[in-house]
């Protein structure tokens, strides 16, 4: 896998995910890329009231830290009834931990991208998220870079070099492309 996503999740769906009760994430896009694709699990810092963290989960990794990865292995569409008449199966809402109420709030009449879960992992110690780098997306169009840097052969500037990788400083409001780390 080359490319990976980072995303963004609850503390509630951090608690599914890793108990293996959650497997499928839905999202509102998908990722450009080929499954299978690692996606890297922030953890959100607020629960926003909905269920109270395992003590695990809450002691050890709290929130506001990249605390796992799994590998999306398909992506389901994800079409809410009314539009071309697809209903999804209970199946489907018990592997999202949704119901149809929860999920037709979420997305209203949109279609949405069911992530199926597969080989889901906790890291021993939650990754800081500057440790993640995005692709640099001002290819051919350095001068625009803020990461860009010129370089000086003494006081002679010798060019504008791209760092093309640029550390994460945000959490994803859904997800974002990065690179690959090396887990422990």
């Amino acid at each position: 896998m080359n490319k990976s996503v980072i995303t963004s999740v609850s503390p509630r769906e951090c608690e599914l995910i890793a108990s293996g009760r959650q497997t499928m994430l839905v999202r509102k896009t998908r990722p450009n890329l080929e499954t299978p694709f690692k996606v890297y699990v922030y953890q959100t810092k607020h629960n926003g009231g909905k269920a109270i963290v395992s003590e695990v989960l809450n002691s050890v990794y709290g929130g506001g830290k990249v605390i796992g990865s799994f590998v999306c292995d398909r992506v389901r569409l994800c079409i809410p009834f009314g539009l071309k008449g697809h209903l999804l199966s209970q199946e489907v809402y018990r592997e999202m931990c949704l119901t149809k109420e929860q999920l037709d709030k979420y997305g209203g009449l949109k279609t949405l991208y069911g992530w199926h879960i597969t080989e889901p992992k906790l890291f021993d110690k939650p990754r800081e998220l500057g440790e993640f780098r995005k692709p640099c997306n001002h290819i051919n169009d350095c001068c625009t870079c803020k990461e860009a840097e010129f370089q000086y052969d003494g006081d002679e500037l010798r060019g504008l070099i791209c760092k093309r990788e640029i550390s994460l400083t945000r959490p994803p409001q859904s997800w974002v492309y990065c690179e690959p780390i090396e887990e422990e």
